[in-house]
């Protein structure tokens, strides 16, 4: 019988792990538009939509958004930032693909809450750090805790105040100043 339910416990993460699709948040308030972005369309979020795994999400001009990742994870949206969700078996991945974002990670341990832009990966295991990309690169920010910042073979251990670009031409702010919004 514990082997029966050791492998059903097996087969169960292992599904959770490769499927994909499950809930991972929830809007929770939206200033402005938030949207569901799929192929040439886009649908209209408010609070309290569920956004599944893969879902890309984006806040439209001059709209602010609030999502709830299901790991207690607050991320907030500034304006024209879009990302999507995926889960591992390390943690949950945050896909930046735009814009700027504020994260309020819960407790992770043993895993990781991670932001990945196209030019570096973001590890956190809960702590409250900003995080901004663009064509010219992106910056992260730590407000509160310890943050890892991966990018071309360089890792950086940020600690509250401290800032990382990961390129010349992303200029450096103040931390306040990045959080401010």
């Amino acid at each position: 019988a514990a082997l029966a339910m050791g492998l059903g416990v097996g087969l169960f993460l292992l599904v959770q792990e490769y499927a994909g699709g499950g809930q991972m948040a929830r809007v929770e308030a939206v200033e402005g538009s938030l949207y569901r972005i799929h192929g040439a369309g886009a649908d209209p979020l408010g609070a309290g939509t569920a956004i599944s795994e893969g879902d890309e999400v984006r806040t439209a001009k001059g709209s602010h958004a609030f999502v709830r990742m299901t790991d207690g994870s607050l991320i907030e949206m500034g304006e024209r930032a879009g990302f999507s969700l995926s889960a591992g078996r390390k943690g949950n991945t945050i896909r930046l693909a735009r814009g700027r974002i504020l994260v309020q990670a819960a407790k992770q341990r043993p895993r990781h809450l991670y932001v990945a832009t196209t030019d570096c990966l973001v590890s956190v295991t809960g702590t409250i750090f900003s995080v901004n990309t663009g064509t010219k690169g992106s910056r992260v920010s730590v407000v509160e805790g310890e943050v890892r910042v991966e990018q071309k073979g360089r890792d950086s251990l940020l600690h509250p105040g401290d800032q990382v670009a990961t390129h010349a031409n992303v200029a450096a702010v103040p931390v306040a100043e990045e959080v401010s919004w």
